[in-house]
């Protein structure tokens, strides 16, 4: 319980910042690139934070670097998606679509060893019917919908390396904080290359500063919740969690459509997932 209660903290900071960087983008105060280096800036001073104040183990084997490196470039790549499936699709949508991600890891579960019964695999089949529904009714706005869908496909493999690599060779500290500073240089870059930018300078602002804040205390809540129950358990949390406060959010600040059958369709999932914990 107590690792599904910072899982559902840690996503509504991560909707209030969602929701302000969608906003930002849209309105042009921020670019895609600006927003990956908020999204990731105070993650890392958090990690940072942790390791010397509260001794947060800090530990790094050269043997894990087999999985990490491929960990980095796809994290490059899902990244960069999700950044462009958030600013271009509507938040309730967003989130729907991405809880693909979670049968897609039940599969990566089973290849890393654990094993899955039928209640997994029948809830796997409920969210599903419940995105299938959604769609057929029109009800998910389909703009940018190929982005979050790129993204979800992926993300199960970076969970796996990740959850691999904090299992067998580093502690979540040296993992995400390393992580974090390799995705802030790649988008630092960017915005210096593409747009002639300086990201940091969005800091001096209040706005991205809240922001950018949120965004990084639910990164590390979620990061550390991972050492507490299995990965599918946690993302399952994150998802319902997430869909939750983007159905709000989405319907409260950018008066999104058809709620009703977004909560019914929530009640499903919600249904779908407590199968695959069971």
């Amino acid at each position: 319980m107590f690792a599904l209660g910072i899982v559902l903290t840690a996503t509504f900071l991560e909707e209030i910042a969602g929701t302000l960087g969608k906003k930002a983008v849209a309105r042009r105060a921020e670019t895609l690139y600006g927003l990956g280096f908020l999204t990731l800036f105070y993650a890392s001073v958090a990690m940072i934070g942790a390791v010397i104040f509260f001794g947060a183990d800090f530990r790094f084997s050269p043997a894990s670097l087999p999985y990490f490196i491929p960990r980095i470039i796809l994290e490059f790549f899902v990244y960069t998606v999700a950044l462009k499936a958030l600013t271009s699709e509507d938040r309730s949508t967003y989130a729907f679509l991405r809880l693909i991600t979670i049968p897609l890891l039940l599969v990566a579960d089973i290849i890393i060893g654990y094993t899955v019964g039928p209640a997994q695999l029948l809830g796997s089949v409920v969210i599903f019917g419940a995105i299938i529904t959604l769609l057929a009714t029109h009800t998910l706005n389909r703009r940018g919908m190929k982005y979050v869908l790129i993204a979800a496909a992926v993300a199960p493999i970076t969970i796996s390396l990740y959850k691999y690599n904090i299992s067998h060779f580093n502690s979540v500290a040296a993992e995400q904080l390393i992580t974090y500073l390799l995705l802030i240089s790649y988008f630092t870059w960017l915005g210096w290359y593409k747009k002639h930018e300086r990201p940091w300078r969005y800091l001096l602002k209040p706005i991205p500063e809240i922001q950018s804040l949120f965004q990084g205390l639910g990164n590390v809540m979620i990061s550390f919740a991972y050492t507490l129950a299995p990965a599918s358990v946690i993302l399952s949390a994150n998802r319902a969690g997430a869909l939750l406060w983007a159905i709000l959010f989405g319907n409260v600040y950018f008066h999104e459509r058809h709620l009703y059958m977004k909560f019914v369709a929530y009640g499903l999932v919600i249904s779908g997932l407590i199968l695959l914990v069971i």
